[in-house]
């Protein structure tokens, strides 16, 4: 029996940029699953919101958690996550779809990394001699 008054465990930390990548880009190229995706991404996505994760960051983590989401077949209007059960249903997001969000994802961070690069100072040496 565990003690009541024990601190619970600290959530694991926000995964950065390069881990949502890689875990991205193993989806697209089929080495993983998109369930497995679903359920590394869920942490993040399901519980109590993490003021740790950085709103980029939680875009792509939902983006990942969603890319399992099928129409069930049963019942028209009704999307449900995973292949667990009788695995039919379409895909609401195709092959191409999760590979053209990466590249949407990846144009993103590059952007984010331009905006936060520094900028040279304004009359720095060598400007206006000569």
């Amino acid at each position: 029996m565990s003690d009541p008054r024990a601190p619970e465990p600290a959530p694991p930390a926000p995964p950065g940029r390069e881990e949502v990548t890689a875990q991205w880009r193993a989806l697209v190229a089929g080495h993983a699953t998109r369930d497995a995706v679903h359920a590394w991404a869920a942490r993040w996505v399901e519980d109590e919101a993490d003021p740790r994760v950085p709103p980029l960051i939680l875009g792509a983590l939902q983006h990942l958690h969603g890319f399992d989401l099928r129409r069930d077949p049963r019942r028209p209007g009704v999307v449900r996550h995973g292949t667990a059960g009788d695995g039919e249903g379409e895909w609401i997001h195709s092959a191409d779809d999760i590979a053209a969000a990466l590249a949407r994802w990846e144009a993103r961070c590059e952007r984010d990394d331009a905006e936060r690069a520094p900028r040279p100072q304004a009359g720095g040496e060598g400007e206006g001699e000569g």
